[in-house]
């Protein structure tokens, strides 16, 4: 009876040891992957945004200001408005380059505002000063400002976005220190969301444009030969006035389509992106070490995939699905900036075939780990 009374309590016994096992693998796994399972599930816990009332964008070459402007419902001015390009830059040196070449000609001003920290409190060079040279093409019109970031002390958990947000609030004074006046176009951007030449003309010139207005770019993801969809929004025009406030959020329901590009992470050396990655608001996504080799980042860069090892941030599981893995390459390099393929040479990393990136303590690529 007792050898009976054992065989039946065994599998009693054998359910716990599973449980014993199985409890704690599952609970370092929830903790280790817990971005990736909340990316996994927003579906089910988050709610997606009101969809934009899209703006269909007119435009060709050798056609008419006066007829795109017609063709949109809008009226056509007598004069362009003055455009104010308002900035905040960290350290994306290259991608300010083009853009600031790119929008030269319609631009009256360039107004920028860098910091002496990072929006994760730490301390940073003036990139900008110390390579002002580099932008002496565009020196008439730029107007600089520096804010005084505040250093984090070790163990601080201060939210980044509140330094980001108050950063966004010195752009108001410092844009009206810059001349900006009633009835101008102000453009809200990050450096690397760059509007197209004939959205900026389009604007100044049209009268009847709701405003404000953001607008939609084709995001890019490393260089522009891993295009990932036209999800960009932030960016917006305004015709300024004295309500205007420096914002990177929504602001209304009206969106101009394929507006321009939003190219991001798009460096020439991997110090950069390495330096990105701890400095800029989602800093918390930097959740091992090793996300900042040199090696691990080089070797992303080329396959197209997430340099934080995320899911797409997507409110269907369907868009999510079809979002997973690596971005697939484009050989095309057309409709892409202008000043871009002007110097090809000097920017080939951001053209298809130019995913090797060098470090600034090497003159020659990186080897990636495997």
């Amino acid at each position: 009876m007792a050898l009976r009374s054992s065989r039946r309590r065994s599998p009693r016994y054998l359910l716990f040891a599973v449980l014993l096992l199985f409890v704690p693998i599952c609970t370092i796994g929830i903790i280790s992957h817990h971005q990736k399972i909340s990316y996994f599930f927003r579906p089910l816990w988050d709610e997606a945004p009101a969809p934009f009332d899209s703006l269909p964008h007119y435009y060709a070459e050798n056609v008419s200001i006066e007829y795109l402007c017609r063709l949109h419902g809008w009226s056509a001015r007598s004069e362009p408005r003055h455009v104010f390009d308002g900035i905040i830059f960290s350290n994306e040196l290259d991608i300010l380059e083009i853009r600031w070449n790119e929008l030269l000609p319609y631009v009256t001003k360039f107004v920028i505002l860098e910091s002496n920290t990072t929006f994760t409190g730490i301390p940073k060079p003036p990139f900008f000063l110390a390579n002002q040279e580099r932008f002496s093409f565009a020196k008439d019109k730029i107007f600089h400002g520096v804010f005084p970031g505040q250093i984090a002390s070790e163990g601080s958990n201060r939210d980044p976005f509140q330094l980001e947000s108050a950063q966004r609030v010195a752009m108001n004074s410092l844009l009206r220190r810059a001349g900006i006046s009633t009835g101008d176009l102000l453009i809200m951007s990050d450096v690397d969301e760059m509007p197209s030449p004939h959205t900026i003309k389009l604007l100044q010139w049209c009268d009847g444009w709701p405003n404000p207005l953001h607008l939609e770019m084709r995001h890019y993801m490393y260089s522009f030969e891993f295009p990932v969809d036209y999800s960009s929004w932030r960016a917006t025009a305004h015709i300024f006035n004295d309500r205007t406030q420096y914002r990177h959020s929504r602001q209304s329901n009206a969106i101009l389509s394929d507006a321009g590009w939003h190219c991001s992470f798009c460096f020439r050396f991997l110090e950069e992106f390495a330096f990105k990655m701890k400095a800029y608001s989602h800093a918390d996504r930097v959740r091992h070490q090793n996300f900042l080799e040199y090696g691990r980042i080089q070797e992303l860069i080329c396959r197209g995939e997430d340099l934080f090892d995320m899911l797409p941030e997507e409110y269907s599981f369907k868009e999510l699905i079809k979002k997973m893995g690596a971005i697939p390459k484009s050989a095309s390099a057309v409709h892409i900036p202008a000043s871009l393929i002007k110097n090809a040479d000097k920017f080939r990393f951001l053209l298809p075939g130019g995913c090797r990136r060098k470090s600034l303590s090497f003159d020659s690529p990186v080897d990636s780990e495997d």
